[in-house]
Formats: structure tokens, C-alpha cells, sequence
């Protein structure tokens, strides 16, 4: 094995998050001294509107977990001056926050009757670059990205494409890299700092016309994970929490959320919360306190909303949720039979109120002829259907004047 090449390979890429980076001088930048670090600070929820702080302060001191902690918030309603069944806990290093995590959750601290949970609280720290120079070092991009601010702990760089055999490889690296930063708010100074400044970064791409990019860095889910749950059906909603607003709050600490669809049409309202990776849509049910004489291995049960400490019930979706917004819809008389007329005023209020709704079959009345005699009706059950009309000639055959093909045929 090359131990040498390792070594020189890790120190190009730094893939793996092994180096850091972190300056000296940092430590007395305004966002870090005092701050927590990223993952430092505990989400401690479940926590009963009728505790006070004092009582979630002794609990914690009680089972150990205040070891460590540098600083508490109760998070409070500004409207109400009540807080919220949340707060949280700053600790001086991820050690610290993992044991008081572990600490909480195996003592079972009940606050006013109820138990309360603790998780780490999800950051964003790690930020994509693009549009960097292929034959800039890692060495360079660090020293170039400190003048936007300080706080970098690691920087990864992103390895060259393959060239085809034959074509010597001149690139040293593929043109991005991926920047994680001591804690949230330096990460999102960088960000603000990149899309601000007027002069270009000396490892700036300079045939690429985007310029140099930054977005939060994501974790993709494998192949594998893609078939995990990712979507939850939110229930017992009432009209504090069923906003898009209140649903991002609430379960926005877990990660990052793609989609949220609310159904507010009936009570009690219900939504549907879908995560960009199935990983936090595990830990949002993890956090959940089972369904008493529940089935082994079912997923879900209560869970406090951190916006008004209301009981939720979350469980994965089935089917994997709702469709997305604007998907086309199907089955009979949905929207994606597109181009023929709307039969919705027959619904209610319209001709024939008391009558189905929906769209007429193709070749009804949206600019064709029918064939053969037909004309649509419309049934008491909504459905469309065909009525054969009498040839004056006479019916199949000949007989009956035409009353056998006088009929409903639906379709």
C-alpha cells in the first residue's frame, strides 16, 4: 500500500473531512466566540406549556446533562409571551451535546408528567462551490475563501473528471468543492459576502461566465435511501399549525424540506411534509412517542408541534404521499383528459345541479361530430354516457323502429 500517496492524495481533496483548516485568529471573530459550534446545540422538546424555565433547568442539572452546556434558550411566542414546548441547549463541543443527547434519552427526564426528547439541532454549515479554477490547488481555494470571511474548519475538493485513455490529465481538481464552516452564521456570512462582493476571487474560473456559485450544500441520498421513507402524513392539524409556515418550523430542524401540502377543507386538518433525504424524515419519526398497543414496527405516534405545543400525529405517508403540485391528475373525468369540455357546472348550481361533475368523453362536444347516432347524457351517478339515437330508417335489423339501439351505453 502507498502509504506516501495517501497521504498526498488526502491532502489534495481532503475528501473524507480529515483537515482542518481552522485559523487561529478566528477564535475571536464576533460569530464564534461564545457560539456554539456546529452541533453543539441540543433541540430539547416535548416539553410541557405548563413547565417553567427554572423547571427545565433543574430537571437537566438533575440527570447530568447541564455538563458541559455554555448557554439556554427557552424559545418563547412573542405575541403570547408563552413559550413554545422547545428550547435549546448550548454546548462548547459535539462531544458534549452527544452525551447530554444520550444522557436525557436514557434517564427518560419527564417535565410536568411529560417526557422530553433531545436531538441534535440540524445546521447548515456546508456550502457547494462552483465555478472554480481546474488547476487551483486546495491549499489556494482556502486561502482564497478566508478572505470572505472567517470560521472555515474544511474544505473539499472536488477530484478532476476522468480523461479518455490516451489524453493526459492536466486538471488538478473538477472545478468545485464543498466548504463547512465552524457554525451556521459564519456559513451564511460566506454566502452573503460571496453574493455581494464586487471583485472576483483569485481561483475564480475565468472562462466560465456564471461565475463563481455558492448554495447549501445537500446530502444525496443513494440509490438505496431513495426508496426510504421521505414523506409524512402530518394529522390532527389545528389552524395555528396548518400553515405552510408552521409546518417548515416544525419540522425544519430535521432537514431540509422539498415540499409541504396542506388539507384544510375539512377538520381536523391534515398535511403532507416531504424531506429532501429519508435520513431526517427518520429522525422527525424517531423523535415521535409510540401509539400505545401499536403493531411491531409501525413508525410514528404523537408529536409536539414546536410552534404552540399542540399533540400531532405523524406517520410515514402511504404510497409515498400526495402527487407533487402541478402533476396531472387521472382516472375518470380528471383534468389530464385534457381537450374536451367541463361538465363541473353539473356538480352543484349549474344546469341539473343535482348532477355528476367532470369532463365530457372525447368526441362528445368539443368540436367533433359524434358517430353513429350518439349524443352524450350525463347519468344521475355523474357519469357520461352515450344515448343511441333512433334512426329514422329503422334499427339494427330493421325492427322496432330503431328501439333497440335506443339506449344508454356508458363509457
Amino acid at each position: 500500500m502507498d502509504v506516501d500517496g495517501e497521504t498526498v492524495d488526502r491532502e489534495r481533496y481532503d475528501e473524507k473531512r480529515e483537515i482542518s483548516v481552522f485559523a487561529a485568529e478566528d477564535a475571536a471573530d464576533e460569530l464564534i466566540a461564545g457560539r456554539a459550534r456546529r452541533d453543539g446545540e441540543v433541540f430539547i422538546g416535548s416539553i410541557s406549556l405548563e413547565a417553567t424555565e427554572d423547571a427545565v433547568r433543574r430537571a437537566l442539572k438533575a440527570c447530568g446533562a447541564e455538563t458541559g452546556a455554555v448557554g439556554f434558550e427557552m424559545m418563547t411566542d412573542r405575541a403570547t409571551g408563552k413559550h413554545r414546548g422547545y428550547a435549546f441547549a448550548r454546548y462548547g463541543d459535539p462531544e458534549s451535546a452527544a452525551k447530554a443527547i444520550e444522557t436525557i434519552e436514557s434517564a427518560r427526564v419527564e417535565i410536568g408528567g411529560q417526557k422530553i426528547r433531545a436531538s441534535v439541532k440540524p445546521n447548515k454549515t456546508r456550502v457547494f462551490v462552483g465555478g472554480i479554477r481546474k488547476d487551483a490547488t486546495r491549499a489556494e481555494c482556502v486561502e482564497a475563501l478566508r478572505a470572505r470571511g472567517a470560521g472555515l474548519e474544511f474544505f473539499e475538493l472536488a477530484r478532476p473528471k476522468k480523461k479518455k485513455e490516451g489524453v493526459e490529465q492536466t486538471d488538478e481538481n473538477g472545478g468545485h468543492g464543498w466548504a463547512t464552516y465552524y457554525n451556521e452564521a459564519c456559513a451564511e456570512r460566506f454566502m452573503k459576502n460571496m453574493r455581494e462582493a464586487e471583485d472576483k476571487l483569485p481561483i475564480a474560473n475565468e472562462s466560465d461566465t456564471r461565475g463563481m456559485t455558492t448554495s447549501w450544500a445537500t446530502v444525496k441520498a443513494s440509490a438505496a435511501k431513495v426508496q426510504g421513507i421521505r414523506t409524512l402524513h402530518v394529522r390532527d392539524l389545528n389552524s395555528t399549525n396548518a400553515t405552510e409556515e408552521a409546518m417548515r418550523e416544525c419540522f425544519g430542524r430535521f432537514g431540509d424540506i422539498e415540499d409541504v401540502q396542506l388539507r384544510t377543507d375539512r377538520e381536523p386538518h391534515f398535511a403532507w411534509v416531504t424531506f429532501a433525504n429519508p435520513n431526517d424524515a427518520e429522525k422527525a419519526l424517531g423523535e415521535c412517542e409510540p401509539v400505545p398497543d401499536a403493531p411491531e414496527g409501525r413508525k410514528g405516534g404523537s408529536f409536539i408541534s414546536s410552534v404552540d405545543g399542540a399533540t400531532l400525529n405523524i406517520a410515514p405517508a402511504k404510497g409515498g404521499g400526495p402527487k407533487q403540485k402541478g402533476a396531472p391528475e387521472s382516472g375518470r373525468g380528471g383534468p389530464s383528459r385534457g381537450g374536451r369540455d367541463d361538465w363541473s357546472k353539473y356538480r352543484t348550481g349549474g344546469i341539473g345541479g343535482k348532477y355528476g361533475g367532470g369532463l365530457a368523453p372525447r368526441g362528445s362536444w368539443s368540436g367533433r361530430t359524434p358517430a353513429n347516432n350518439t349524443m352524450p347524457v350525463i347519468l344521475p351517478t355523474g357519469q357520461v354516457a352515450y344515448a343511441m339515437m333512433p334512426n329514422r330508417g329503422g334499427g339494427r335489423g330493421g325492427r322496432g323502429g330503431g328501439r333497440r339501439d335506443n339506449r344508454h351505453r356508458p363509457y
